[in-house]
Order: structure tokens, then C-alpha cells, then sequence
């Protein structure tokens, strides 16, 4: 993308942010800036600057206040997309997308689901603590995330080894003999199969990372603070540095000049006839 086109992309996701900030603020939700998004709070005070989108996360009892809260009250400019309002969405958390705008990602190409800019919300969901059934319990996620992905049609051809590549036409083989409402109903039930347990852990099994990566303790998630993030202060753990040395280890060096590179695989962006509000101070 051209520099503008960048910078006009981030001042749209950061007026998303905004809004979710406000329906959080309103209804008093918790909420928390997490990955890369949160690297860049604390690193940046702001984006990544090779970096362009932007990551939430709730407890899964904020994450369904939230998802109320918005069907009544969320800017007619934005969607609320989950699950079950959208054809071939391969994701089960939700996603706030800009309306009228298209933003077309490699790997989500082909897939029947509106292609819009867009900010992810993860719901943090249990997790055993006995930890062989935690490995357990996320290699099930995994199974069935990708068995999901590839029914909705998303690309991984990309995949760098032989081994994924015959992993891939595996699963893509028996995606083939699943009903995607089969699909989506055992995803979220192995997600929240914990619910009802009073677990010492939390992960978000919908994250980029392995499950035991996105799996923490549960206390890291009840005391909140405030960090800058471009033009808006907006909330996270207080524990923020024990989270991210838990996924990234050294998360304040920066990596290698090769590595600082977008990994959206991004196609094609158009802002259609949104005009976005938000500064940028990075």
C-alpha cells in the first residue's frame, strides 16, 4: 500500500476502536488491547508502524455484554459481523467492519464473506488447568478451526512444507463431508466447554498463536489501566508486560528489517465513500 493509503487505512480502524471504547465505556465493559496492537501501545504509543490492524479482548461474559450492547447501540457507519450473520465466515469471534468499504485479504479471497475493513474482538474463554488437558483441549481447537477455515474457503496454499501441504488437502478433504452449522457448533462448544468451571486459567482459543501461548492466569485478567494508543488512551491489563513476554519473549526489541512487513497479504483496499475522523500521532 501507498503511505496515505496506510495512514488512512489506520485513522479507520482507529475510529473503530473508538467506538468500541465508547459502547464499553457506557455499558461499563471490560476490555483489553492485546498483541500486536498492545506491542504497539507500549512500544510505539500507537500502531506498529509496519503493522495495520488492531486486536481486542473480553472475558467471554464482557464479550456477550459487548455483543448485546452493540445490536442496540453501535454507529450505523459499523457491523456488528459474528458467526451466524455472515455466509462462509470462517471465524467464530466477532469482527466490527466498516460498512460500504473493501478491504481483500490473500487468504480470505475466496470466501463468500463481506471483505470490509475491520477490528477483531477475541473472547478469553477457560481453560483446565491441568495442563495435559489444556494441550488437549487446544489441539481439538486447532483441528476443528481449520476444518471450519477450509469449508468457508480459505487459501493455505501458502504453507510452507510439504508436510502442511498434505496436511491441508487432508483436512480440506474431510471439510468436504461437514455442514459448516456442524462446524460452527463444535467450535464454540469446545471454546466454552469450561464455562462452568471455576478455572485458574483463560485463553483465547481464536488467537494467532498456539493455544498455550494465548492461555494465561486468570488473575492477569481482573486489574486494568489505561495506555496511549495514537490519539485515544484506551484500556488493558496491568499485567501487560508479564502477557506479552509470555507469546513474544523480548517484546521491546524490534525484529529484524526483513520481518517488519504486514502479514495480511492484503489485495485490494477501498474506502468507498467513508471518510475517516481519527489523528494519528505515530
Amino acid at each position: 500500500m501507498e503511505m496515505e493509503e496506510t495512514k488512512k487505512l489506520k485513522q479507520a480502524m482507529l475510529d473503530v476502536l473508538f467506538e468500541v471504547k465508547r459502547i464499553c465505556d457506557k455499558y461499563r465493559i471490560d476490555y483489553f488491547l492485546i498483541g500486536g496492537t498492545l506491542i504497539g501501545a507500549i512500544r510505539h504509543n500507537g500502531f506498529i508502524p509496519w503493522d495495520d490492524d488492531i486486536d481486542i479482548g473480553m472475558l467471554r461474559a464482557d464479550y456477550q455484554r459487548f455483543i448485546r450492547a452493540c445490536k442496540r447501540d453501535l454507529d450505523s457507519r459499523y457491523r456488528l459481523v459474528l458467526w451466524n450473520n455472515e455466509k462462509d465466515n470462517p471465524n467464530i469471534y466477532a469482527k466490527i467492519k466498516i460498512k460500504g468499504t473493501t478491504y481483500i485479504e490473500k487468504r480470505s479471497q475466496n470466501t463468500k464473506q463481506s471483505k470490509e475493513i475491520f477490528i477483531d474482538i477475541f473472547p478469553f474463554d477457560n481453560s483446565p488447568d491441568n495442563k495435559r488437558k489444556a494441550i488437549k483441549h487446544g489441539r481439538k481447537i486447532a483441528f476443528y478451526r481449520r476444518l471450519l477455515a477450509m469449508k468457508c474457503g480459505v487459501d493455505f496454499s501458502d504453507s510452507t512444507s510439504f508436510v502442511k501441504s498434505v496436511l491441508n488437502h487432508f483436512l480440506k478433504t474431510i471439510s468436504f463431508f461437514c455442514s459448516r452449522e456442524k462446524l460452527y457448533y463444535k467450535n464454540i462448544s469446545l471454546c466454552r466447554l469450561y464455562e462452568k468451571c471455576n478455572t485458574r486459567y483463560v485463553v483465547n482459543a481464536c488467537g494467532t498463536y498456539n493455544y498455550m501461548k494465548e492461555r494465561n492466569a486468570r488473575k492477569m485478567f481482573c486489574e486494568f489501566t489505561e495506555v496511549p494508543f495514537e490519539s485515544g488512551m484506551f484500556k488493558t491489563i496491568k499485567r501487560y508486560d508479564e502477557y506479552l513476554a509470555h507469546i513474544y519473549g523480548d517484546y521491546m526489541a524490534l525484529p529484524p528489517v526483513s520481518d517488519r512487513t504486514s502479514r495480511h497479504g492484503l489485495i485490494k483496499i477501498d474506502f468507498g465513500e467513508y471518510v475517516p475522523m481519527s489523528s494519528l500521532t505515530t
